[in-house]
């Protein structure tokens, strides 16, 4: 003979039987590593700079992609001005390299600078950054001043002989 069960007693066992399924299902977290490289750590005017970008899942369990946000900007140090601003989505399964690349303009300023980056996934948020420079101007006054010191020193020595002459 089969006993009756109760109500509460229903809902109990079909709860545990949800946990248990949920348990054992593969769950994909996002998770993510982010590193950023810069393909050096000084510029001039005109050049490209280029940023590799990894960013990684560290645990997925049944293979499904994961969508994050990745954003960056370029940032100068000494006014904290905003340059340049960037967003894009993108899909990730394992670990996966972007290759950023943003050319700096003739007349960029001279300057320290960072390379900010954040890829955001499921709420969460994975800031990174590298700082680079931007030689300017000023960074060739050494070879024009000694170029002026010569010329002076050569003026003086020309000054000097027809004066003794």
């Amino acid at each position: 003979m089969r006993q009756k069960k109760s109500l509460a007693g229903e809902i109990f066992t079909l709860a545990s039987i949800v946990c248990i399924i949920c348990l054992l299902a593969p769950v994909a977290t996002s998770a993510l590593s982010c590193s950023i490289d810069l393909s050096k750590d000084s510029y001039d005017p005109g050049e490209e700079l280029v940023a590799m970008v990894s960013i990684g899942s560290e645990d997925y369990a049944n293979g499904s992609a994961i969508a994050a946000v990745l954003s960056y900007s370029i940032e100068s140090l000494a006014g904290k001005s905003m340059i340049l601003e960037k967003i894009q989505t993108i899909s990730l399964r394992g670990e996966r390299m972007i290759i950023l690349k943003q050319p700096l303009s003739e007349d960029f300023p001279p300057g320290s600078y960072v390379f900010k980056a954040e890829a955001e996934s499921s709420g969460s948020k994975y800031p990174f950054q590298k700082n680079f420079t931007v030689k300017g101007s000023s960074d060739n006054s050494i070879p024009i001043i000694a170029a002026a010191v010569i010329l002076i020193a050569l003026a003086a020595i020309v000054f000097l002989k027809r004066r003794g002459n």
